[in-house]
């Protein structure tokens, strides 16, 4: 006769189950009241080594994402944005792999990037998490866009101009 032992499934917990002001409020509790580290921890329900790593100088306390940082600041991407949403209302939009080129020549006249190393579809996809009012739009025909009335009004405009002297 065979017996076994049932194991308890592992239930997933989520990843960051805190918020970044508890664990603001428990960094300044270690650090400004004198407060141990493991009693901040469970008094603010964070991580232990999260705000250890914060008190002993490994990560910046007012970081709170995690990864690189995005190759161009939030000014530069800010440009970027302007320069697309520009284009877009002359009616000329770029695809996704045109915007990365414009993107990779940018942060090389920056400096922050070399010309063999040009940004990918990937940067894309954080830019446009970064940037939500960006979004991609499937090229439509010019005849839905009213580009032809537009044409066609301006055509008539210059007909009679050049018709009547």
């Amino acid at each position: 006769m065979c017996i076994f032992q049932i194991t308890p499934l592992h239930l997933k917990t989520k990843y960051r189950c805190y918020s970044p002001t508890a664990l603001h409020k428990a960094y300044t509790s270690v650090t400004e009241q004198g407060l141990p580290v493991q009693r901040a921890s469970r008094m603010y329900a964070v991580p232990e080594q999260t705000l250890r790593d914060r008190v002993n100088g490994k990560i910046n306390p007012e970081c709170v994402t995690t990864g690189r940082e995005p190759v161009l600041s939030m000014f530069d991407e800010a440009k970027l944005v302007d320069h697309l949403k520009t284009m877009a209302d002359y009616g000329y939009g770029y695809t996704r792999q045109e915007t990365a080129d414009i993107a990779s020549e940018y942060a090389t006249q920056l400096g922050k990037r070399s010309k063999d190393q040009p940004l990918t579809i990937r940067w894309m996809e954080g830019f446009f998490k970064r940037w939500p009012e960006m979004k991609v739009l499937k090229p439509r025909h010019w005849n839905m866009l009213g580009l032809k009335q537009q044409m066609e009004r301006q055509l008539t405009v210059i007909l009679i101009i050049c018709i009547v002297p």
